[in-house]
């Protein structure tokens, strides 16, 4: 009995100390769920708009239903909470997640 209640105590000292140790990028501190670069390409083969943000499924990035024109500017950083879409992803931007956004940031 006192094995295992010893185990669990250490367990949960563990958990506790992990979690005080980590950190959260500023934009997650002020509420917002995700981070990322707006990229605007007019290449061929290209998606025409979307967000570099590892906070996607799969790591790629976000196709954004509803960004502003103003947040339409390639290379802008911006921080911004979104729910998931099930909107149709254009051509060429099928490795995508599509996002409808419901706070946007500009960060600097």
């Amino acid at each position: 009995m006192k094995i295992g209640l010893r185990v669990v105590m250490i367990g949960l000292v563990s958990m506790l100390s992990l979690a005080c140790g980590t950190k959260k990028n500023n934009a997650e501190l002020n509420g917002f769920m995700a981070q990322g670069i707006v990229k605007v390409s007019a290449k061929p083969g290209d998606c025409a708009l979307w967000i570099s943000s590892s906070k996607a499924e799969g790591g790629t990035g976000f196709y954004p239903v509803n960004l502003e024109e103003q947040f339409k500017k390639d290379g802008l950083k911006v921080a911004f909470n979104f729910n998931p879409s099930r909107a149709p992803l254009p051509e060429n931007c099928e490795r995508l997640q599509a996002i409808v956004i419901s706070e946007v940031k500009v960060l600097k």
